[in-house]
């Protein structure tokens, strides 16, 4: 069965990093509608196995739906944070190779209903997880003024954070994605205001799904769930996950955090990982001409030694 659910960026880069072994056991911990898990089973042997994990309903059903009858797939309901606990991931390891496809999906940002895009009306919604109770509408219209400030600067890196802020305090309530946009729209002008509501609905989304919160669990806990010789691969979209993730890989490289107020201590931390490309790969002109998406998309690539 194929699927349009959701073009994988950076496919044959992912599977290539990914170094699969026929036989071993991968887990794509953000599958989505499955495109890199099918890409692994083209790769695997009837003895291989790819855990696909998603906590979107959608995409569950789908992976599900998509893979049924195929004995080398599990599909599991999670937010990839929680791989460490989860025992259905934790059943199949020592893991070959881990993938992890960060932000939000073209099927969510597409389908109005779940409130993802500023160019489509729909409600305030933009959970991942529709299990959860936290809502882009209970950040917009309950958040005090400051905490919106502060989530617009860090998770969406807006230079007009208070003004955004404080337009959405005047509008409320605020009930669905047009109005949200009508109301913050007069802050920015001309072609930046397109980029202004990139950043502002980013900002949201990440503060309804938490997704910061759930690499910085992800990350370490892959780490354990590798097998000596694993590869850990990333795709990261915006300069909040990437950093995290560079940051990580050269932690668990053994590199030394140097403070600039103390005298070095010549110490070096242990290395675990070992950078199979020291710089984030970027997608090729080609793809980007067919996947607009693909543009801002950064492959990292770490094989676990320790």
């Amino acid at each position: 069965m194929t699927s349009s659910y959701h073009q994988p960026v950076m496919l044959q880069e992912t599977i290539h990093h990914l170094a699969v072994l026929p036989q071993a056991v991968y887990l794509d911990a953000t599958a989505g509608g499955g495109g890199h898990t099918a890409a692994l089973l083209e790769r695997l042997d009837p003895d291989g196995l790819v855990v696909a994990l998603d906590r979107d309903s959608e995409a569950h059903q789908q992976l599900e739906a998509r893979f049924a009858g195929d004995s080398r797939v599990v599909a599991v309901r999670a937010d990839f944070g929680e791989i460490g606990q989860n025992p259905d991931v934790r059943r199949y390891a020592p893991y070959a190779g881990i993938l992890f496809d960060f932000g939000v999906s073209s099927h969510q940002i597409d389908d109005a209903t779940r409130g993802f895009s500023f160019g489509k009306e729909g409600p305030l919604d933009m959970r991942m997880d529709d299990r959860q109770s936290l809502t882009a509408a209970d950040v917009v219209n309950d958040y005090s003024e400051s905490d919106l400030v502060l989530i617009l600067r860090e998770f969406g890196e807006e230079p007009r954070a208070k003004r955004v802020a404080a337009k959405m305090i005047e509008a409320r309530p605020i009930e669905t994605t047009r109005e949200l946009v009508e109301a913050i729209r007069p802050v920015a002008g001309g072609p930046q205001q397109v980029k202004m509501l990139a950043r502002v609905f980013q900002a949201i989304r990440i503060e309804v799904n938490g997704e910061l919160e759930s690499i910085d669990q992800a990350l370490p806990a892959s780490v354990d769930l590798l097998q000596r010789g694993g590869r850990l691969v990333t795709l990261a979209y915006h300069s909040l996950e990437d950093r995290r993730v560079k940051e990580f890989m050269r932690k668990m490289t053994g590199e030394r955090e140097v403070d600039p107020f103390l005298p070095p201590s010549g110490e070096l931390s242990e290395e675990v990982l070992r950078l199979v490309s020291r710089k984030a790969i970027k997608p090729s002109a080609g793809e980007i001409e067919q996947n607009p998406r693909a543009r801002s998309a950064r492959l990292r690539v770490a094989e676990k030694v320790g």
